[in-house]
C-alpha cells in the first residue's frame, strides 16, 4: 500500500511540475487525472470526443476502463486544429493505479495515431495536451478517435 501510495503521489508531483492544468484551463473538463473522461468500458466499439486547448499547460485526460474485460485491440486518433499542434501521452495502469508504462505519441501537426492491446485488468490514461508555447487554439476544437479492432 505504501508503495502504491508513493507511486501516486510521485506521479501528482510530477505533473504538477511538469504539465498539469492551469488557470487557462478550460475548468470543470478533463483537466486532471481524477476528472478523467471514461471513453471506453469493456464491450463498446469506439467513439470520438473533442474540446480545446486553451493553453500550453491545459491538459485533457480520458481514460479507457478494461478491468473487467477481455484484452482489446485499440487505435487512437489524435487530429489537432489547423495551424497547432498536439500530443497524445498515453498512460498505461494496473487495477491498483500502478502505473505500469508510459508512452508520448507526437508528430509534428496534423494526425497522431497509436495502437495497440489494453489487456484485461488494465486501464489507459490518455492525455492530451500542447505540443509546444505557441501550440494552442481556444476556439478550434482537436478530434479524438477510439477504433476498437477485431481481436
Amino acid at each position: 500500500m505504501k508503495r502504491k501510495l508513493s507511486i501516486i503521489t510521485l506521479f501528482a508531483v510530477l505533473m504538477l511540475v511538469f504539465g498539469s492544468s492551469s488557470a487557462f484551463a478550460q475548468y470543470g473538463y478533463a483537466d486532471t487525472w481524477d476528472d478523467a473522461i471514461q471513453i471506453y468500458y469493456p464491450g463498446d466499439t469506439g467513439g470520438e470526443a473533442s474540446s480545446t486547448i486553451d493553453g500550453t499547460n491545459d491538459d485533457d485526460y480520458y481514460f479507457m476502463n478494461n478491468f473487467s474485460g477481455e484484452d482489446v485491440n485499440f487505435s487512437l486518433a489524435l487530429y489537432s486544429p489547423s495551424g497547432v499542434n498536439y500530443d497524445m501521452q498515453l498512460i498505461r495502469v494496473d487495477q491498483d493505479g500502478n502505473i505500469l508504462k508510459v508512452t508520448d505519441v507526437y508528430d509534428y501537426g496534423g494526425v497522431d495515431a497509436f495502437g495497440a492491446y489494453l489487456l484485461s485488468g488494465q486501464g489507459l490514461y490518455i492525455r492530451v495536451h500542447s505540443h509546444g508555447a505557441n501550440d494552442y487554439d481556444s476556439s478550434n476544437q482537436y478530434r479524438l478517435k477510439l477504433d476498437i479492432n477485431d481481436n
